[in-house]
Protein backbone atom coordinates (compact mmCIF):
# COMPACT_ATOMS: atom_id res chain seq x y z
CA UNK A 1 0.00 0.00 0.00
CA UNK A 2 0.55 3.63 -0.13
CA UNK A 3 1.44 5.20 3.17
CA UNK A 4 5.22 7.53 2.91
CA UNK A 5 6.79 7.08 5.97
CA UNK A 6 4.76 4.90 7.41
CA UNK A 7 5.78 2.33 4.56
CA UNK A 8 8.96 1.74 7.44
CA UNK A 9 6.08 -0.52 9.53
CA UNK A 10 5.61 -2.72 6.17
CA UNK A 11 9.27 -3.17 5.71
CA UNK A 12 9.82 -4.30 9.70
CA UNK A 13 6.88 -6.45 8.89
CA UNK A 14 8.78 -7.78 5.84
CA UNK A 15 12.32 -7.88 7.62
CA UNK A 16 10.86 -10.35 10.06
CA UNK A 17 8.91 -12.62 7.58
CA UNK A 18 12.54 -12.98 5.57
CA UNK A 19 14.50 -14.03 8.58
CA UNK A 20 11.69 -16.75 9.81
CA UNK A 21 12.04 -18.14 6.30
CA UNK A 22 15.73 -17.61 5.87
CA UNK A 23 15.63 -19.40 9.50
CA UNK A 24 13.99 -22.25 8.47
CA UNK A 25 15.37 -23.15 4.76
CA UNK A 26 18.83 -22.80 7.07
CA UNK A 27 20.94 -21.85 4.23
CA UNK A 28 24.21 -20.49 4.49
CA UNK A 29 23.52 -17.52 1.94
CA UNK A 30 20.77 -15.11 2.62
CA UNK A 31 17.79 -14.97 0.66
CA UNK A 32 15.89 -11.59 -0.42
CA UNK A 33 12.18 -10.78 -0.75
CA UNK A 34 13.21 -11.12 -4.77
CA UNK A 35 14.10 -14.52 -4.28
CA UNK A 36 10.70 -15.87 -2.74
CA UNK A 37 8.17 -14.20 -4.73
CA UNK A 38 7.78 -14.15 -7.94
CA UNK A 39 6.09 -10.67 -8.70
CA UNK A 40 6.49 -7.52 -5.82
CA UNK A 41 4.21 -4.38 -6.29
CA UNK A 42 2.82 -1.03 -4.97
CA UNK A 43 1.99 1.86 -5.09
CA UNK A 44 3.28 5.31 -3.33
CA UNK A 45 5.90 4.57 -1.16
CA UNK A 46 4.88 0.77 -1.54
CA UNK A 47 5.73 1.50 -5.16
CA UNK A 48 9.23 2.68 -4.52
CA UNK A 49 9.93 -0.15 -1.87
CA UNK A 50 8.83 -2.86 -4.48
CA UNK A 51 11.14 -1.21 -7.12
CA UNK A 52 14.51 -1.38 -4.55
CA UNK A 53 13.42 -4.91 -4.00
CA UNK A 54 13.40 -5.87 -7.35
CA UNK A 55 15.49 -4.07 -9.26
CA UNK A 56 18.01 -2.92 -6.88
CA UNK A 57 17.52 -6.91 -5.40
CA UNK A 58 17.62 -5.32 -1.95
CA UNK A 59 17.25 -7.76 0.90
CA UNK A 60 14.58 -6.52 3.23
CA UNK A 61 16.47 -4.78 5.93
CA UNK A 62 18.89 -3.26 3.37
CA UNK A 63 15.90 -1.48 2.45
CA UNK A 64 14.26 -0.80 5.88
CA UNK A 65 17.72 1.07 6.60
CA UNK A 66 17.28 2.76 2.96
CA UNK A 67 13.87 3.74 3.72
CA UNK A 68 14.93 5.03 7.35
CA UNK A 69 17.42 7.45 6.06
CA UNK A 70 14.61 7.93 2.98
CA UNK A 71 12.37 9.30 5.99
CA UNK A 72 14.76 11.14 7.89
CA UNK A 73 16.09 13.20 5.29
CA UNK A 74 13.47 13.56 3.10
CA UNK A 75 9.94 12.58 3.63
CA UNK A 76 9.98 14.11 7.25
CA UNK A 77 11.73 17.11 6.66
CA UNK A 78 9.96 19.56 8.16
CA UNK A 79 8.86 23.23 6.64
CA UNK A 80 10.17 22.64 3.32
CA UNK A 81 8.34 23.71 -0.07
CA UNK A 82 7.52 20.88 -2.90
CA UNK A 83 10.59 22.08 -4.74
CA UNK A 84 13.12 22.11 -2.23
CA UNK A 85 11.46 18.14 -1.20
CA UNK A 86 12.05 17.16 -4.72
CA UNK A 87 15.66 18.44 -4.54
CA UNK A 88 15.96 16.34 -1.59
CA UNK A 89 14.81 12.86 -3.15
CA UNK A 90 17.08 13.54 -6.29
CA UNK A 91 19.95 13.61 -4.01
CA UNK A 92 18.89 10.43 -2.29
CA UNK A 93 18.36 8.55 -4.62
CA UNK A 94 21.30 9.23 -6.48
CA UNK A 95 23.23 8.30 -3.47
CA UNK A 96 20.88 4.90 -3.08
CA UNK A 97 21.94 4.10 -6.30
CA UNK A 98 25.51 4.95 -6.19
CA UNK A 99 25.49 2.75 -2.99
CA UNK A 100 24.58 -0.17 -4.11
CA UNK A 101 26.21 0.42 -7.60
CA UNK A 102 23.61 0.57 -9.68
CA UNK A 103 23.82 2.98 -12.88
CA UNK A 104 20.73 5.52 -12.83
CA UNK A 105 20.33 5.68 -16.64
CA UNK A 106 19.82 1.57 -16.60
CA UNK A 107 16.10 1.16 -17.82
CA UNK A 108 13.78 -0.78 -15.72
CA UNK A 109 13.39 -3.27 -18.76
CA UNK A 110 17.09 -3.63 -18.96
CA UNK A 111 17.37 -4.83 -15.01
CA UNK A 112 16.40 -8.21 -14.47
CA UNK A 113 19.48 -9.54 -14.10
CA UNK A 114 19.61 -8.22 -10.08
CA UNK A 115 16.44 -9.75 -9.48
CA UNK A 116 16.38 -13.35 -10.77
CA UNK A 117 13.10 -13.90 -12.33
CA UNK A 118 11.07 -11.71 -10.00
CA UNK A 119 8.75 -9.12 -11.56
CA UNK A 120 8.26 -5.52 -10.47
CA UNK A 121 4.88 -3.89 -10.93
CA UNK A 122 4.52 -0.68 -9.49
CA UNK A 123 1.43 1.94 -10.48
CA UNK A 124 1.74 5.38 -11.47
CA UNK A 125 0.04 8.00 -12.65
CA UNK A 126 -0.24 10.96 -15.11
CA UNK A 127 -0.10 14.65 -13.79
CA UNK A 128 -2.55 15.27 -16.64
CA UNK A 129 -4.93 12.34 -16.00
CA UNK A 130 -4.21 11.97 -12.51
CA UNK A 131 -7.40 9.87 -12.41
CA UNK A 132 -5.82 6.80 -14.20
CA UNK A 133 -2.59 4.96 -13.59
CA UNK A 134 -0.13 2.92 -15.91
CA UNK A 135 2.42 0.17 -14.50
CA UNK A 136 5.71 0.52 -14.53
CA UNK A 137 7.15 -3.23 -15.08
CA UNK A 138 10.29 -4.78 -16.04
CA UNK A 139 8.90 -6.73 -18.41
CA UNK A 140 6.98 -6.59 -21.68
CA UNK A 141 3.03 -6.95 -21.78
CA UNK A 142 1.22 -7.91 -25.27
CA UNK A 143 -1.81 -5.43 -24.36
CA UNK A 144 0.59 -2.26 -23.92
CA UNK A 145 3.63 -0.52 -24.19
CA UNK A 146 5.31 -0.39 -20.85
CA UNK A 147 7.01 3.11 -20.05
CA UNK A 148 10.46 2.19 -20.14
CA UNK A 149 12.19 4.31 -17.26
CA UNK A 150 15.46 5.12 -16.37
CA UNK A 151 15.40 3.38 -12.77
CA UNK A 152 16.09 6.96 -10.73
CA UNK A 153 13.10 8.19 -13.24
CA UNK A 154 10.89 5.16 -12.10
CA UNK A 155 11.99 5.93 -8.24
CA UNK A 156 11.25 9.71 -8.36
CA UNK A 157 7.73 9.32 -10.35
CA UNK A 158 6.50 6.51 -7.53
CA UNK A 159 7.01 9.37 -4.63
CA UNK A 160 6.39 12.16 -6.53
CA UNK A 161 2.69 12.86 -5.09
CA UNK A 162 1.55 16.87 -4.62
CA UNK A 163 1.72 18.67 -2.89
CA UNK A 164 4.69 17.55 -1.18
CA UNK A 165 6.63 17.05 -4.26
CA UNK A 166 6.28 18.30 -7.86
CA UNK A 167 5.78 15.37 -10.81
CA UNK A 168 8.51 13.80 -12.35
CA UNK A 169 9.41 15.27 -16.20
CA UNK A 170 10.28 12.91 -18.59
CA UNK A 171 11.60 13.91 -21.60
CA UNK A 172 10.66 11.55 -24.97
CA UNK A 173 10.98 12.45 -28.84
CA UNK A 174 10.61 15.94 -28.05
CA UNK A 175 7.78 15.58 -25.96
CA UNK A 176 7.46 15.96 -21.83
CA UNK A 177 5.43 13.43 -19.88
CA UNK A 178 4.73 14.12 -16.39
CA UNK A 179 4.64 11.21 -13.71
CA UNK A 180 3.67 11.35 -10.17
CA UNK A 181 2.65 9.18 -7.28
CA UNK A 182 -0.98 6.93 -7.93
CA UNK A 183 -1.12 7.90 -4.51
CA UNK A 184 -4.38 9.70 -4.85
CA UNK A 185 -6.39 7.16 -7.45
CA UNK A 186 -5.30 3.84 -5.66
CA UNK A 187 -3.56 3.25 -2.10
CA UNK A 188 -4.54 -0.62 -2.01
CA UNK A 189 -2.96 -2.00 -5.46
CA UNK A 190 -3.84 -6.11 -4.19
CA UNK A 191 -6.53 -6.43 -7.00
CA UNK A 192 -4.46 -4.54 -9.91
CA UNK A 193 -1.77 -7.16 -8.77
CA UNK A 194 -4.01 -9.84 -9.23
CA UNK A 195 -5.20 -8.90 -12.63
CA UNK A 196 -1.11 -8.37 -13.59
CA UNK A 197 0.21 -11.96 -12.43
CA UNK A 198 -3.25 -13.11 -14.28
CA UNK A 199 -2.28 -11.30 -17.70
CA UNK A 200 1.72 -11.91 -17.15
CA UNK A 201 1.94 -15.38 -15.13
CA UNK A 202 -0.78 -17.22 -17.03
CA UNK A 203 -4.46 -18.26 -16.49
CA UNK A 204 -3.92 -21.36 -14.98
CA UNK A 205 -0.69 -20.45 -12.72
CA UNK A 206 -1.39 -21.28 -9.22
CA UNK A 207 -1.05 -19.31 -5.97
CA UNK A 208 1.09 -20.20 -2.81
CA UNK A 209 0.68 -16.77 -1.18
CA UNK A 210 -0.52 -13.69 -1.81
CA UNK A 211 1.07 -11.33 0.75
CA UNK A 212 -0.53 -7.65 1.35
CA UNK A 213 1.54 -5.37 3.35
CA UNK A 214 -0.97 -2.31 4.98
CA UNK A 215 0.69 0.98 6.62
CA UNK A 216 -1.54 0.92 9.72
CA UNK A 217 -5.32 1.46 10.72
CA UNK A 218 -6.34 5.07 10.91
CA UNK A 219 -8.38 5.01 13.19
CA UNK A 220 -11.66 6.75 12.98
CA UNK A 221 -12.27 10.15 10.62
CA UNK A 222 -14.56 12.48 12.29
CA UNK A 223 -15.42 15.43 9.84
CA UNK A 224 -14.14 18.98 11.24
CA UNK A 225 -16.29 21.29 13.21
CA UNK A 226 -15.24 24.55 11.36
CA UNK A 227 -15.13 25.61 7.72
CA UNK A 228 -11.21 25.90 8.01
CA UNK A 229 -9.85 24.57 4.75
CA UNK A 230 -6.40 23.15 5.98
CA UNK A 231 -8.67 21.12 8.39
CA UNK A 232 -11.41 19.99 5.47
CA UNK A 233 -8.00 19.10 3.01
CA UNK A 234 -6.32 16.98 5.93
CA UNK A 235 -10.08 15.17 6.53
CA UNK A 236 -10.94 14.58 2.62
CA UNK A 237 -6.65 13.22 1.79
CA UNK A 238 -7.24 10.41 4.87
CA UNK A 239 -10.54 9.12 3.03
CA UNK A 240 -9.37 8.88 0.16
CA UNK A 241 -5.72 7.49 0.83
CA UNK A 242 -7.15 5.30 3.70
CA UNK A 243 -6.51 1.37 2.26
CA UNK A 244 -8.02 -0.61 5.11
CA UNK A 245 -11.48 -0.17 4.31
CA UNK A 246 -10.40 -2.08 0.59
CA UNK A 247 -8.30 -4.76 2.51
CA UNK A 248 -11.32 -5.21 4.70
CA UNK A 249 -13.36 -6.09 1.48
CA UNK A 250 -10.73 -8.10 0.23
CA UNK A 251 -10.41 -10.23 3.25
CA UNK A 252 -13.47 -11.34 3.77
CA UNK A 253 -13.24 -12.34 -0.05
CA UNK A 254 -10.15 -14.11 0.17
CA UNK A 255 -8.93 -14.39 3.98
CA UNK A 256 -10.50 -17.84 4.05
CA UNK A 257 -8.90 -19.27 1.09
CA UNK A 258 -5.25 -20.24 3.14
CA UNK A 259 -2.83 -18.15 0.81
CA UNK A 260 -3.69 -14.29 1.58
CA UNK A 261 -1.83 -12.57 4.21
CA UNK A 262 -2.60 -8.95 5.13
CA UNK A 263 -0.47 -7.41 7.79
CA UNK A 264 -1.20 -3.67 9.12
CA UNK A 265 -0.68 -2.43 12.15
CA UNK A 266 -4.07 -2.60 14.02
CA UNK A 267 -3.87 0.15 16.58
CA UNK A 268 -0.71 3.10 17.86
CA UNK A 269 0.26 4.37 14.27
CA UNK A 270 -2.18 6.93 13.95
CA UNK A 271 -0.85 8.48 17.23
CA UNK A 272 2.58 8.39 16.10
CA UNK A 273 3.62 12.04 16.28
CA UNK A 274 5.25 13.63 13.50
CA UNK A 275 5.99 9.72 11.93
CA UNK A 276 8.90 9.59 13.72
CA UNK A 277 10.74 5.94 12.52
CA UNK A 278 11.14 4.82 16.02
CA UNK A 279 7.92 5.21 17.14
CA UNK A 280 7.04 3.21 13.48
CA UNK A 281 8.93 0.71 14.36
CA UNK A 282 8.26 0.33 17.51
CA UNK A 283 4.79 -0.30 17.16
CA UNK A 284 5.02 -2.19 14.51
CA UNK A 285 7.34 -4.47 16.31
CA UNK A 286 4.57 -4.64 19.02
CA UNK A 287 2.06 -5.57 16.64
CA UNK A 288 4.22 -8.16 15.29
CA UNK A 289 4.92 -9.73 19.02
CA UNK A 290 0.95 -10.49 19.48
CA UNK A 291 0.27 -14.72 19.42
CA UNK A 292 -2.13 -14.57 16.62
CA UNK A 293 -0.24 -12.07 14.09
CA UNK A 294 2.67 -14.24 15.11
CA UNK A 295 0.68 -17.55 14.22
CA UNK A 296 -0.25 -16.04 10.74
CA UNK A 297 3.24 -15.18 10.19
CA UNK A 298 4.33 -18.40 10.43
CA UNK A 299 1.41 -19.62 8.15
CA UNK A 300 2.73 -17.23 5.66
CA UNK A 301 5.98 -18.32 5.54
CA UNK A 302 4.75 -21.57 5.20
CA UNK A 303 3.59 -20.88 2.14
CA UNK A 304 5.99 -19.34 0.88
CA UNK A 305 8.56 -22.41 1.82
CA UNK A 306 6.41 -25.17 0.23
CA UNK A 307 4.66 -23.21 -2.50
CA UNK A 308 1.62 -25.53 -2.91
CA UNK A 309 -0.58 -23.35 -5.23
CA UNK A 310 -4.33 -23.90 -3.54
CA UNK A 311 -6.07 -22.09 -6.79
CA UNK A 312 -5.43 -20.86 -9.94
CA UNK A 313 -5.19 -17.11 -11.44
CA UNK A 314 -8.21 -17.40 -13.25
CA UNK A 315 -10.43 -18.99 -10.54
CA UNK A 316 -9.00 -15.53 -8.10
CA UNK A 317 -9.90 -12.91 -11.66
CA UNK A 318 -12.95 -14.61 -13.07
CA UNK A 319 -14.59 -14.41 -9.16
CA UNK A 320 -13.45 -11.09 -8.74
CA UNK A 321 -15.18 -10.88 -5.98
CA UNK A 322 -15.88 -13.89 -3.40
CA UNK A 323 -18.14 -13.60 -0.07
CA UNK A 324 -18.43 -16.15 2.27
CA UNK A 325 -21.71 -16.13 3.85
CA UNK A 326 -23.06 -17.78 7.32
CA UNK A 327 -26.10 -19.74 6.17
CA UNK A 328 -27.28 -21.13 9.75
CA UNK A 329 -30.30 -17.92 9.62
CA UNK A 330 -31.80 -15.33 8.57
CA UNK A 331 -30.51 -12.59 10.42
CA UNK A 332 -26.64 -13.84 10.37
CA UNK A 333 -27.39 -14.00 6.28
CA UNK A 334 -28.46 -10.69 6.01
CA UNK A 335 -25.75 -9.42 8.49
CA UNK A 336 -22.91 -10.82 6.56
CA UNK A 337 -24.48 -9.61 2.67
CA UNK A 338 -24.43 -6.30 4.31
CA UNK A 339 -21.06 -6.33 5.61
CA UNK A 340 -19.21 -7.57 2.63
CA UNK A 341 -21.13 -5.41 0.36
CA UNK A 342 -20.45 -2.00 2.45
CA UNK A 343 -17.15 -2.61 3.43
CA UNK A 344 -16.57 -2.15 -0.85
CA UNK A 345 -16.37 1.69 -0.22
CA UNK A 346 -18.30 4.76 1.27
CA UNK A 347 -20.48 4.70 -2.10
CA UNK A 348 -22.06 1.51 -0.43
CA UNK A 349 -22.08 2.08 3.03
CA UNK A 350 -25.86 3.06 3.60
CA UNK A 351 -27.35 0.27 1.21
CA UNK A 352 -30.19 -1.52 2.64
CA UNK A 353 -30.06 -5.47 2.37
CA UNK A 354 -32.15 -5.34 -0.78
CA UNK A 355 -29.77 -2.47 -2.26
CA UNK A 356 -27.19 -5.31 -1.70
CA UNK A 357 -29.21 -8.01 -3.60
CA UNK A 358 -29.98 -5.67 -6.57
CA UNK A 359 -26.13 -4.51 -6.98
CA UNK A 360 -24.99 -7.91 -6.58
CA UNK A 361 -27.49 -9.61 -9.24
CA UNK A 362 -25.52 -6.39 -11.88
CA UNK A 363 -22.96 -7.03 -13.89
CA UNK A 364 -19.39 -6.42 -13.18
CA UNK A 365 -16.65 -5.23 -16.20
CA UNK A 366 -14.68 -8.35 -15.49
CA UNK A 367 -15.28 -10.95 -13.38
CA UNK A 368 -18.09 -12.37 -11.47
CA UNK A 369 -19.14 -12.47 -7.80
CA UNK A 370 -19.40 -15.78 -6.36
CA UNK A 371 -21.52 -15.59 -2.74
CA UNK A 372 -20.86 -19.03 -0.75
CA UNK A 373 -23.84 -19.61 1.69
CA UNK A 374 -22.57 -22.29 4.32
CA UNK A 375 -24.58 -24.17 6.95
CA UNK A 376 -27.85 -23.43 5.32
CA UNK A 377 -29.60 -26.33 7.05
CA UNK A 378 -32.54 -24.74 8.74
CA UNK A 379 -35.66 -26.31 6.96
CA UNK A 380 -37.41 -23.50 7.20
CA UNK A 381 -35.81 -21.06 5.90
CA UNK A 382 -36.64 -19.84 2.38
CA UNK A 383 -33.39 -19.54 0.48
CA UNK A 384 -34.43 -18.31 -2.32
CA UNK A 385 -35.31 -14.31 -1.29
CA UNK A 386 -31.67 -14.30 -0.32
CA UNK A 387 -30.37 -14.66 -3.65
CA UNK A 388 -29.62 -12.00 -6.29
CA UNK A 389 -31.38 -12.26 -9.28
CA UNK A 390 -29.85 -12.52 -12.67
CA UNK A 391 -26.73 -14.45 -14.06
CA UNK A 392 -24.29 -12.31 -13.23
CA UNK A 393 -23.33 -13.83 -9.73
CA UNK A 394 -22.40 -17.35 -9.10
CA UNK A 395 -23.61 -18.88 -6.27
CA UNK A 396 -22.79 -21.89 -3.99
CA UNK A 397 -24.59 -23.79 -0.88
CA UNK A 398 -23.45 -26.05 1.26
CA UNK A 399 -26.26 -27.90 3.46
CA UNK A 400 -27.51 -31.03 5.30
CA UNK A 401 -30.61 -30.33 4.05
CA UNK A 402 -30.74 -32.26 0.43
CA UNK A 403 -34.15 -30.20 -0.91
CA UNK A 404 -31.96 -27.42 -1.53
CA UNK A 405 -30.92 -29.35 -3.95
CA UNK A 406 -34.35 -28.68 -6.01
CA UNK A 407 -33.03 -24.87 -6.55
CA UNK A 408 -31.02 -26.30 -9.29
CA UNK A 409 -30.82 -29.83 -9.79
CA UNK A 410 -28.51 -30.30 -12.68
CA UNK A 411 -25.98 -28.06 -9.99
CA UNK A 412 -26.77 -30.63 -7.07
CA UNK A 413 -23.76 -32.27 -5.78
CA UNK A 414 -24.84 -34.91 -3.22
CA UNK A 415 -21.88 -35.83 -1.06
CA UNK A 416 -21.77 -39.07 1.32
CA UNK A 417 -19.66 -37.52 4.27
Amino acid sequence: DSGGPRGLSQLTTLTQLMHRLNYDTRDDLTKRPCDFFDMIGGVGSGGFIAIILVILGLTAEEALDEFINLSTNVLDKPDVDAETRTVALKQYIDGLLERHEVDPNIRILDSSHRSTDCKLATLVSYKGHAGSTCVLRNYSVRKEQTPNLAIADALMATLATPPMFIPTQILKDAATFEYMGADWALSNPVEEIIAEAHDTLGAEQRVACLLSLGCGHSGVFAAPNGPQPVAWNEFLESLVTDSERKANGIDSRMGHLGFYYRFSVSNGLERTSKNRPGDIVTHTQAYLDDATVSRKMDACAESLRIRDGLSSLEQLRRFTFRIFIDGSSEDRIRADILRNVRSLGIEHSQKSFEDCLLFLSQPLPNGMWLLVYDNVDDPDLDLSSFLPRGYSCGAAITSRNGLLGELHPKGHLPLDI
